[in-house]
């Protein structure tokens, strides 16, 4: 997984009755290395996603008609380079509605920025490019933009079942701009988009981490403490903090905290070699 701008990834590994790994969901993050990491460290918190509250935009109602390549709905701005996008009175089970029917051509939706960025756009659509049992399915694909790049998508998979069905089709991110389609043989009835900032700061507790997340090490404008702080110059703190560190993540599922690190480990991290490590982190810092 990777944050929208790049600037902070993770991998995940789940773990269930590993010989030597705790069971539980492993993460590591990475941080781009421009970025620097801040003297404070991390905390990590948890909660469960929240929907927020959507804007809703319903085309349902409009009356039919051919649009400008340019076109305002609302807080949102509809621009194509090549063909005109048209407002038009589709068949839906069990009657008609005016969908938004991209023609012939990709077509750009931004929403107003002095409104806030964007993290999840919902479409609803009704479809009638596959229509027969024995037509091939389709995926339908929209685009989140940043700036002049995608950076994010999401799809549907169309097929006869959903022919003059409403179906929806969703695309998430950290800070989206506008979206992005291409034309086709469907219309789109109504749009729902949901601010960043629409319950960013609600049930987030208490951090999980006891401690900020740093490195094991005592650096100069470093504010990040841990259990053997300070170090006395020479890095056995610092060293020890690693090692507690190595000892706990081969803790098992079995058993409690592996009370010496393993000699190997021991070895390979450990003094002398551990002041190289020591020093490429404190250099890390800046």
């Amino acid at each position: 997984m990777a944050l929208q701008t790049g600037a902070v990834s993770l991998l995940a590994l789940g773990a269930q009755g590993h010989p030597t790994l705790r069971d539980g969901v492993h993460l590591r993050w990475n941080v781009d290395a421009s970025r620097g990491f801040p003297p404070f460290g991390f905390d990590v918190f948890r909660r469960r996603h929240r929907h927020g509250t959507p804007v809703s935009l319903d085309f349902t109602g409009e009356t039919p008609r051919v649009l400008p390549k340019l076109t305002t709905f609302g807080d949102t701005t509809w621009h194509t380079e090549r063909y005109a996008p048209e407002l038009d009175r589709v068949q839906i089970a069990p009657g008609t509605r005016t969908v938004f029917r991209p023609m012939g051509s990709a077509v750009d939706c931004r929403f107003d920025r002095t409104k806030g960025l964007v993290r999840r756009v919902e479409l609803d659509i009704t479809q009638w490019e596959v229509t027969q049992p024995n037509e091939p399915a389709k995926q339908l694909t929209i685009w989140g933009i940043a700036g002049d790049e995608r950076v994010s998508s999401g799809s549907i998979t169309i097929d006869h079942t959903s022919h003059r069905q409403v179906i929806t089709v969703a695309v998430q991110g950290d800070a989206l701009e506008g979206i992005q389609l291409w034309s086709g043989r469907y219309g789109i009835l109504a749009m729902r988009w949901v601010f960043v900032a629409d319950e960013a700061d609600v049930g987030w507790g208490k951090p999980l981490n006891p401690m900020r997340i740093g490195f094991p090490v005592t650096a100069p404008g470093y504010r990040v403490r841990h259990a053997h702080s300070p170090d006395l110059g020479n890095g056995a703190q610092d060293w020890l903090e690693a090692s507690d560190r190595m000892r706990l993540g081969l803790e098992s599922s079995a058993g409690g905290l592996t009370p010496l690190l393993p000699p190997e480990l021991a070895l390979r991290f450990g003094p002398p070699r551990f002041a190289d490590l020591r020093e490429l982190m404190r250099k890390s810092l800046g």
